[in-house]
Protein backbone atom coordinates (compact mmCIF):
# COMPACT_ATOMS: atom_id res chain seq x y z
CA UNK A 1 0.00 0.00 0.00
CA UNK A 2 1.09 3.33 -1.08
CA UNK A 3 1.21 6.11 1.98
CA UNK A 4 -0.77 8.98 0.88
CA UNK A 5 1.67 11.38 2.16
CA UNK A 6 4.45 11.45 4.39
CA UNK A 7 2.92 12.65 7.72
CA UNK A 8 6.03 14.34 9.34
CA UNK A 9 7.18 16.23 6.36
CA UNK A 10 3.73 17.71 5.34
CA UNK A 11 3.52 18.81 9.52
CA UNK A 12 6.93 20.58 8.99
CA UNK A 13 5.27 22.02 6.12
CA UNK A 14 1.80 22.83 7.69
CA UNK A 15 2.47 24.10 10.78
CA UNK A 16 4.49 27.60 10.40
CA UNK A 17 2.25 28.58 7.45
CA UNK A 18 -0.60 27.79 9.69
CA UNK A 19 0.73 29.94 12.51
CA UNK A 20 1.73 32.38 10.40
CA UNK A 21 -1.68 32.20 8.29
CA UNK A 22 -3.71 32.67 11.54
CA UNK A 23 -1.71 35.34 12.82
CA UNK A 24 -2.15 37.58 9.93
CA UNK A 25 -5.89 36.69 9.78
CA UNK A 26 -6.35 37.69 13.31
CA UNK A 27 -4.48 41.58 12.26
CA UNK A 28 -7.37 42.17 9.81
CA UNK A 29 -10.40 40.21 12.04
CA UNK A 30 -9.20 41.56 15.87
CA UNK A 31 -10.66 45.26 15.64
CA UNK A 32 -13.93 43.75 14.55
CA UNK A 33 -13.81 40.73 17.70
CA UNK A 34 -12.78 43.37 20.35
CA UNK A 35 -15.26 45.88 18.75
CA UNK A 36 -18.13 43.53 19.51
CA UNK A 37 -18.01 44.31 23.46
CA UNK A 38 -18.75 47.60 22.85
CA UNK A 39 -21.69 48.20 20.48
CA UNK A 40 -23.30 46.37 17.11
CA UNK A 41 -22.89 49.83 15.56
CA UNK A 42 -18.75 49.81 16.52
CA UNK A 43 -19.17 45.83 14.53
CA UNK A 44 -20.63 47.43 11.48
CA UNK A 45 -18.41 50.36 11.61
CA UNK A 46 -15.17 48.34 11.75
CA UNK A 47 -16.50 45.59 9.65
CA UNK A 48 -17.44 47.78 6.68
CA UNK A 49 -14.07 49.55 6.64
CA UNK A 50 -12.04 46.29 6.57
CA UNK A 51 -14.08 45.59 3.69
CA UNK A 52 -13.09 48.64 1.68
CA UNK A 53 -9.48 48.05 3.04
CA UNK A 54 -9.44 43.95 2.08
CA UNK A 55 -10.21 45.40 -1.45
CA UNK A 56 -7.30 47.52 -1.69
CA UNK A 57 -4.79 44.72 0.24
CA UNK A 58 -5.61 42.03 -2.11
CA UNK A 59 -4.26 44.64 -5.06
CA UNK A 60 -0.98 44.62 -3.46
CA UNK A 61 -0.85 40.91 -3.33
CA UNK A 62 0.42 41.27 -7.20
CA UNK A 63 2.98 42.60 -6.23
CA UNK A 64 3.78 40.50 -3.64
CA UNK A 65 3.16 36.92 -5.36
CA UNK A 66 4.67 38.26 -8.55
CA UNK A 67 7.76 38.96 -6.54
CA UNK A 68 7.79 35.53 -4.65
CA UNK A 69 7.65 33.77 -7.96
CA UNK A 70 10.48 36.42 -9.17
CA UNK A 71 12.67 35.86 -6.30
CA UNK A 72 12.72 32.11 -6.43
CA UNK A 73 14.50 32.96 -9.76
CA UNK A 74 17.19 34.90 -8.62
CA UNK A 75 18.15 33.72 -5.14
CA UNK A 76 20.63 31.82 -5.67
CA UNK A 77 22.45 35.02 -7.27
CA UNK A 78 25.27 36.69 -5.89
CA UNK A 79 24.20 39.14 -2.55
CA UNK A 80 24.80 42.16 -4.25
CA UNK A 81 21.91 41.25 -7.17
CA UNK A 82 19.40 40.08 -4.14
CA UNK A 83 20.17 43.39 -2.18
CA UNK A 84 18.95 45.23 -5.40
CA UNK A 85 16.53 43.33 -6.17
CA UNK A 86 15.18 43.87 -2.79
CA UNK A 87 15.49 47.84 -2.92
CA UNK A 88 13.68 47.67 -6.35
CA UNK A 89 10.31 45.68 -5.05
CA UNK A 90 10.38 47.79 -2.25
CA UNK A 91 10.35 51.46 -4.39
CA UNK A 92 7.21 49.34 -6.16
CA UNK A 93 5.58 47.92 -4.10
CA UNK A 94 5.72 51.42 -1.89
CA UNK A 95 4.06 53.35 -5.23
CA UNK A 96 1.62 51.17 -5.98
CA UNK A 97 0.50 50.87 -2.36
CA UNK A 98 0.39 55.02 -2.50
CA UNK A 99 -1.16 54.85 -5.99
CA UNK A 100 -4.38 52.75 -4.50
CA UNK A 101 -4.53 54.65 -1.38
CA UNK A 102 -4.88 57.45 -3.51
CA UNK A 103 -7.70 56.21 -5.19
CA UNK A 104 -9.46 54.55 -2.00
CA UNK A 105 -9.59 58.23 -0.60
CA UNK A 106 -10.73 59.82 -3.99
CA UNK A 107 -13.58 57.10 -4.03
CA UNK A 108 -14.21 56.53 -0.89
CA UNK A 109 -17.85 58.82 -0.68
CA UNK A 110 -18.83 56.46 -3.63
CA UNK A 111 -17.51 53.11 -2.21
CA UNK A 112 -19.64 53.76 1.09
CA UNK A 113 -22.97 55.40 -0.66
CA UNK A 114 -22.41 51.86 -3.02
CA UNK A 115 -22.04 49.56 0.50
CA UNK A 116 -25.63 51.16 1.57
CA UNK A 117 -23.69 52.22 4.95
CA UNK A 118 -26.25 53.25 7.12
CA UNK A 119 -26.48 56.83 7.76
CA UNK A 120 -26.24 56.83 11.71
CA UNK A 121 -22.61 54.97 11.27
CA UNK A 122 -21.91 56.83 7.94
CA UNK A 123 -19.74 59.60 9.32
CA UNK A 124 -17.37 57.13 11.87
CA UNK A 125 -17.04 54.29 8.96
CA UNK A 126 -15.64 57.37 7.19
CA UNK A 127 -13.37 58.11 9.78
CA UNK A 128 -12.02 54.87 10.77
CA UNK A 129 -11.12 53.98 7.11
CA UNK A 130 -9.12 57.16 6.78
CA UNK A 131 -7.33 56.26 9.61
CA UNK A 132 -7.01 52.66 8.93
CA UNK A 133 -5.29 53.62 5.35
CA UNK A 134 -2.55 55.95 7.03
CA UNK A 135 -1.12 52.40 8.42
CA UNK A 136 -1.50 50.42 4.70
CA UNK A 137 2.25 51.06 3.60
CA UNK A 138 3.88 50.00 6.92
CA UNK A 139 1.41 46.87 6.45
CA UNK A 140 2.42 45.97 3.04
CA UNK A 141 5.46 46.43 3.58
CA UNK A 142 5.58 44.04 6.35
CA UNK A 143 4.01 41.81 4.11
CA UNK A 144 6.16 41.89 1.49
CA UNK A 145 8.80 41.63 3.38
CA UNK A 146 7.49 38.46 5.27
CA UNK A 147 7.44 36.96 1.58
CA UNK A 148 10.79 37.96 1.13
CA UNK A 149 11.77 35.67 4.09
CA UNK A 150 9.64 32.76 2.96
CA UNK A 151 11.80 32.37 -0.16
CA UNK A 152 14.68 33.22 1.57
CA UNK A 153 13.65 29.80 3.81
CA UNK A 154 12.71 32.07 6.78
CA UNK A 155 9.51 31.61 7.32
CA UNK A 156 10.41 31.98 11.18
CA UNK A 157 10.98 35.36 11.08
CA UNK A 158 7.92 36.04 9.32
CA UNK A 159 6.18 34.33 11.70
CA UNK A 160 7.52 35.78 14.56
CA UNK A 161 7.17 39.39 13.09
CA UNK A 162 3.19 38.34 12.63
CA UNK A 163 3.03 36.90 16.44
CA UNK A 164 4.58 40.10 17.79
CA UNK A 165 2.54 42.79 16.12
CA UNK A 166 -0.73 40.80 16.88
CA UNK A 167 0.26 40.99 20.62
CA UNK A 168 1.18 44.01 20.59
CA UNK A 169 -2.43 45.50 18.83
CA UNK A 170 -4.60 43.16 20.90
CA UNK A 171 -3.27 44.83 24.09
CA UNK A 172 -3.19 48.69 23.01
CA UNK A 173 -6.90 47.54 21.69
CA UNK A 174 -7.88 46.16 25.14
CA UNK A 175 -6.00 49.42 26.92
CA UNK A 176 -8.63 51.63 25.20
CA UNK A 177 -11.68 49.32 25.18
CA UNK A 178 -11.73 47.98 28.83
CA UNK A 179 -9.26 50.81 31.20
CA UNK A 180 -9.28 54.08 29.29
CA UNK A 181 -13.09 53.53 27.42
CA UNK A 182 -14.08 56.23 29.69
CA UNK A 183 -11.28 58.86 29.51
CA UNK A 184 -11.58 58.84 25.19
CA UNK A 185 -13.73 60.82 23.49
CA UNK A 186 -14.33 58.17 20.74
CA UNK A 187 -13.00 54.27 21.90
CA UNK A 188 -13.88 53.21 18.07
CA UNK A 189 -11.59 55.31 16.25
CA UNK A 190 -8.74 55.48 19.33
CA UNK A 191 -8.82 51.42 18.24
CA UNK A 192 -7.99 52.22 14.96
CA UNK A 193 -5.04 54.69 15.64
CA UNK A 194 -3.73 51.94 18.07
CA UNK A 195 -4.39 49.51 15.14
CA UNK A 196 -1.75 51.62 13.23
CA UNK A 197 0.63 51.59 15.96
CA UNK A 198 1.16 47.80 16.21
CA UNK A 199 1.81 47.74 11.99
CA UNK A 200 4.40 50.40 12.13
CA UNK A 201 6.10 48.41 15.01
CA UNK A 202 5.66 45.39 13.02
CA UNK A 203 6.98 46.86 10.26
CA UNK A 204 10.33 48.09 11.61
CA UNK A 205 10.91 44.98 13.08
CA UNK A 206 10.53 43.70 9.58
CA UNK A 207 13.01 45.79 8.00
CA UNK A 208 15.01 45.27 10.65
CA UNK A 209 15.62 41.84 10.43
CA UNK A 210 15.59 41.69 6.64
CA UNK A 211 18.75 44.01 6.91
CA UNK A 212 20.57 41.30 9.24
CA UNK A 213 19.86 38.50 6.93
CA UNK A 214 21.32 40.40 3.25
CA UNK A 215 24.14 42.02 2.55
CA UNK A 216 23.03 46.07 2.47
CA UNK A 217 25.67 48.41 0.30
CA UNK A 218 24.67 50.87 -2.13
CA UNK A 219 23.37 50.03 -5.04
CA UNK A 220 22.51 51.88 -8.60
CA UNK A 221 18.69 52.11 -9.13
CA UNK A 222 17.60 52.98 -13.01
CA UNK A 223 14.26 54.06 -13.97
CA UNK A 224 14.40 51.28 -16.57
CA UNK A 225 14.97 48.62 -14.50
CA UNK A 226 12.20 49.51 -12.05
CA UNK A 227 10.03 49.68 -15.15
CA UNK A 228 11.37 46.48 -16.58
CA UNK A 229 10.73 44.77 -12.99
CA UNK A 230 7.72 46.17 -12.58
CA UNK A 231 6.40 44.66 -16.06
CA UNK A 232 7.36 41.63 -14.55
CA UNK A 233 6.10 41.24 -11.41
CA UNK A 234 3.06 42.25 -12.82
CA UNK A 235 2.84 39.65 -15.15
CA UNK A 236 3.75 36.99 -12.77
CA UNK A 237 1.34 37.94 -9.90
CA UNK A 238 -1.57 39.42 -11.44
CA UNK A 239 -3.25 35.75 -12.72
CA UNK A 240 -2.75 34.70 -9.29
CA UNK A 241 -4.33 36.82 -7.42
CA UNK A 242 -6.62 37.85 -9.48
CA UNK A 243 -8.79 35.12 -8.10
CA UNK A 244 -9.12 36.52 -4.51
CA UNK A 245 -9.41 40.14 -5.92
CA UNK A 246 -12.82 39.05 -7.78
CA UNK A 247 -13.71 36.95 -4.48
CA UNK A 248 -13.60 39.86 -2.19
CA UNK A 249 -15.23 42.28 -4.84
CA UNK A 250 -18.04 40.05 -5.11
CA UNK A 251 -18.02 39.93 -1.11
CA UNK A 252 -18.14 43.92 -1.34
CA UNK A 253 -20.99 43.87 -3.39
CA UNK A 254 -22.91 41.17 -1.58
CA UNK A 255 -22.40 43.28 1.74
CA UNK A 256 -23.87 46.20 -0.39
CA UNK A 257 -27.19 44.05 -0.69
CA UNK A 258 -27.30 43.04 2.64
CA UNK A 259 -26.81 46.74 4.64
CA UNK A 260 -30.40 46.97 2.72
CA UNK A 261 -31.44 45.50 5.70
CA UNK A 262 -29.75 47.44 8.02
CA UNK A 263 -27.40 48.08 11.15
CA UNK A 264 -28.48 44.20 12.95
CA UNK A 265 -28.07 42.43 10.07
CA UNK A 266 -25.01 43.50 8.47
CA UNK A 267 -22.91 43.12 11.73
CA UNK A 268 -24.25 39.63 12.05
CA UNK A 269 -22.83 39.08 8.59
CA UNK A 270 -19.68 40.58 9.36
CA UNK A 271 -19.66 38.76 12.67
CA UNK A 272 -19.87 35.11 10.79
CA UNK A 273 -17.44 36.27 8.15
CA UNK A 274 -14.76 36.74 11.03
CA UNK A 275 -15.60 33.43 12.99
CA UNK A 276 -15.72 31.74 9.03
CA UNK A 277 -12.30 33.36 8.78
CA UNK A 278 -10.89 31.44 11.50
CA UNK A 279 -12.21 27.96 9.58
CA UNK A 280 -10.86 29.36 6.31
CA UNK A 281 -7.39 29.81 8.20
CA UNK A 282 -6.63 25.95 8.23
CA UNK A 283 -7.90 25.30 5.30
CA UNK A 284 -5.40 27.92 3.70
CA UNK A 285 -2.90 26.56 5.63
CA UNK A 286 -3.38 23.04 4.70
CA UNK A 287 -4.03 24.04 0.76
CA UNK A 288 -0.62 25.95 0.90
CA UNK A 289 1.49 23.12 2.08
CA UNK A 290 -0.27 20.37 0.23
CA UNK A 291 0.75 22.84 -3.16
CA UNK A 292 4.03 22.69 -2.00
CA UNK A 293 4.69 18.87 -1.03
CA UNK A 294 2.67 17.97 -3.96
CA UNK A 295 5.33 19.93 -6.21
CA UNK A 296 7.89 17.24 -6.13
CA UNK A 297 5.55 14.89 -7.56
CA UNK A 298 3.64 16.50 -10.34
CA UNK A 299 7.66 17.67 -11.20
CA UNK A 300 8.54 14.09 -11.91
CA UNK A 301 5.49 12.79 -13.08
CA UNK A 302 4.55 10.29 -10.39
CA UNK A 303 0.94 10.50 -11.67
CA UNK A 304 -0.56 7.52 -9.78
CA UNK A 305 0.81 8.31 -6.48
CA UNK A 306 0.18 11.96 -6.98
CA UNK A 307 -3.46 10.86 -7.36
CA UNK A 308 -3.71 8.93 -4.39
CA UNK A 309 -2.12 11.87 -2.36
CA UNK A 310 -4.28 14.51 -4.02
CA UNK A 311 -7.90 12.20 -3.64
CA UNK A 312 -6.77 11.65 0.54
CA UNK A 313 -5.76 15.22 1.00
CA UNK A 314 -9.22 16.02 -0.46
CA UNK A 315 -11.04 13.99 2.06
CA UNK A 316 -8.62 15.27 5.02
CA UNK A 317 -9.74 19.06 4.28
CA UNK A 318 -13.25 18.16 3.85
CA UNK A 319 -13.35 16.40 7.31
CA UNK A 320 -10.91 18.92 8.88
CA UNK A 321 -12.66 21.87 8.06
CA UNK A 322 -16.00 20.17 9.07
CA UNK A 323 -14.52 19.25 12.63
CA UNK A 324 -13.16 22.52 13.14
CA UNK A 325 -15.96 24.73 11.73
CA UNK A 326 -17.95 22.51 14.95
CA UNK A 327 -15.33 23.65 17.35
CA UNK A 328 -15.90 27.23 16.08
CA UNK A 329 -19.60 27.69 16.36
CA UNK A 330 -19.05 26.14 19.82
CA UNK A 331 -16.16 29.27 20.45
CA UNK A 332 -18.59 31.62 18.98
CA UNK A 333 -21.85 30.88 20.98
CA UNK A 334 -19.71 31.18 24.11
CA UNK A 335 -18.09 34.28 22.90
CA UNK A 336 -21.06 35.88 21.71
CA UNK A 337 -23.06 35.26 25.43
CA UNK A 338 -19.85 36.38 27.14
CA UNK A 339 -19.62 39.59 25.71
CA UNK A 340 -23.94 39.87 25.68
CA UNK A 341 -23.99 39.95 22.16
CA UNK A 342 -27.75 42.13 20.88
CA UNK A 343 -30.24 39.43 20.73
CA UNK A 344 -31.32 39.80 17.18
CA UNK A 345 -27.15 39.86 16.05
CA UNK A 346 -27.12 36.41 17.93
CA UNK A 347 -29.96 35.29 16.08
CA UNK A 348 -28.26 36.08 13.20
CA UNK A 349 -25.04 34.64 13.65
CA UNK A 350 -26.62 31.41 14.83
CA UNK A 351 -28.31 30.55 11.80
CA UNK A 352 -25.84 31.77 9.54
CA UNK A 353 -22.89 29.87 11.91
CA UNK A 354 -25.08 26.20 10.78
CA UNK A 355 -25.33 27.24 7.35
CA UNK A 356 -21.62 27.31 6.63
CA UNK A 357 -21.63 23.63 8.22
CA UNK A 358 -22.42 23.35 4.10
CA UNK A 359 -20.12 26.45 2.94
CA UNK A 360 -16.99 25.95 4.58
CA UNK A 361 -15.74 21.95 3.51
CA UNK A 362 -16.58 23.47 -0.22
CA UNK A 363 -14.79 26.48 0.04
CA UNK A 364 -11.70 24.05 1.71
CA UNK A 365 -11.63 22.27 -1.67
CA UNK A 366 -11.94 24.64 -3.78
CA UNK A 367 -8.71 26.23 -2.60
CA UNK A 368 -7.07 23.19 -2.70
CA UNK A 369 -8.28 22.99 -5.97
CA UNK A 370 -7.15 26.01 -6.99
CA UNK A 371 -3.54 25.82 -5.69
CA UNK A 372 -2.72 22.63 -7.13
CA UNK A 373 -3.89 23.97 -10.60
CA UNK A 374 -1.64 26.32 -9.94
CA UNK A 375 1.59 23.92 -9.30
CA UNK A 376 0.45 22.62 -12.39
CA UNK A 377 0.62 26.65 -14.01
CA UNK A 378 -2.67 25.98 -14.55
CA UNK A 379 -2.96 29.73 -13.24
CA UNK A 380 -6.07 30.87 -15.49
CA UNK A 381 -8.97 28.34 -15.28
CA UNK A 382 -9.74 29.09 -12.05
CA UNK A 383 -9.60 32.98 -12.29
CA UNK A 384 -11.74 32.11 -15.27
CA UNK A 385 -14.27 29.50 -13.39
CA UNK A 386 -14.56 32.28 -10.24
CA UNK A 387 -15.78 35.86 -12.68
CA UNK A 388 -17.86 33.57 -14.49
CA UNK A 389 -19.70 31.86 -11.72
CA UNK A 390 -19.68 34.82 -9.51
CA UNK A 391 -20.86 37.61 -12.09
CA UNK A 392 -23.17 35.71 -14.04
CA UNK A 393 -24.88 33.37 -11.38
CA UNK A 394 -23.82 34.28 -7.73
CA UNK A 395 -24.30 38.10 -7.82
CA UNK A 396 -27.62 37.91 -10.02
CA UNK A 397 -29.03 35.37 -7.70
CA UNK A 398 -28.36 36.78 -4.73
CA UNK A 399 -29.87 39.75 -5.55
CA UNK A 400 -32.50 37.99 -6.95
CA UNK A 401 -33.52 35.92 -4.18
CA UNK A 402 -31.91 37.85 -1.47
CA UNK A 403 -33.40 41.58 -2.18
CA UNK A 404 -36.25 40.85 -4.94
CA UNK A 405 -38.10 37.76 -3.19
CA UNK A 406 -37.12 39.45 0.10
CA UNK A 407 -35.51 36.52 1.45
CA UNK A 408 -33.06 38.14 3.02
CA UNK A 409 -29.38 37.33 4.46
CA UNK A 410 -30.60 33.55 4.61
CA UNK A 411 -31.28 33.46 0.96
CA UNK A 412 -27.83 35.17 0.22
CA UNK A 413 -26.34 32.39 2.26
CA UNK A 414 -27.64 29.50 -0.05
CA UNK A 415 -26.25 30.76 -2.88
CA UNK A 416 -23.04 30.86 -2.29
CA UNK A 417 -22.90 27.79 -1.07
CA UNK A 418 -24.45 26.90 -4.50
CA UNK A 419 -21.84 28.80 -5.66
CA UNK A 420 -18.78 26.81 -3.80
CA UNK A 421 -20.74 23.45 -5.37
CA UNK A 422 -20.36 24.35 -8.40
CA UNK A 423 -17.01 25.93 -8.43
CA UNK A 424 -16.03 22.18 -7.12
CA UNK A 425 -17.55 20.55 -9.65
CA UNK A 426 -16.19 22.35 -12.56
CA UNK A 427 -12.56 22.71 -11.19
CA UNK A 428 -12.75 18.86 -9.88
CA UNK A 429 -14.06 17.35 -13.31
CA UNK A 430 -10.92 19.21 -14.94
CA UNK A 431 -8.52 18.16 -12.32
CA UNK A 432 -9.46 14.35 -12.70
CA UNK A 433 -9.95 14.35 -16.32
CA UNK A 434 -8.10 12.09 -18.29
CA UNK A 435 -7.09 14.54 -21.33
CA UNK A 436 -5.76 16.93 -18.20
CA UNK A 437 -3.37 14.18 -16.93
CA UNK A 438 -2.65 13.33 -20.77
CA UNK A 439 -1.43 16.94 -21.09
CA UNK A 440 0.61 18.00 -17.91
CA UNK A 441 1.93 14.33 -17.26
CA UNK A 442 4.54 12.48 -20.10
CA UNK A 443 5.86 9.58 -18.04
CA UNK A 444 4.46 7.38 -14.92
Amino acid sequence: MIVPYNKPTFKRLYTPILIEQFFFMLMAQVDMLMLSSYSSKAIAISGISQQVILILMLTTTIIHVGTSINFIYTINRKKDDIWLIILEVFIINLIFTTFMIFIVLLTMDWMILFLNVPKEIESATRQFTTVLLVGIIFHSTTMLISTLLRTMQLAKYATWVSIIMNITNVCLNAIVLFILVHNISDPVIAVAHMTNISKIIGCVIAIYILSKQVNVKPVRLTIKRLITRSKMIVKLGLPSAGENISYNISQFVLTSMISLYGVSVISGKLMVQTFNSITFTFSVAFAIAAQIYFGKFIAKHHIKIFKKIFNTSKKVIFYQTIGIHFIVIIGSILLMKIINTEHVVFNIIFVLLFLSIALEPLRAMNVLLVDVLNVYGDVYYPVSVNVIVTWLLTIPLSYIFGIALDGGIYAIWIVLIIDEFIRYLLMNRRMTSKEYSKLHFNTE
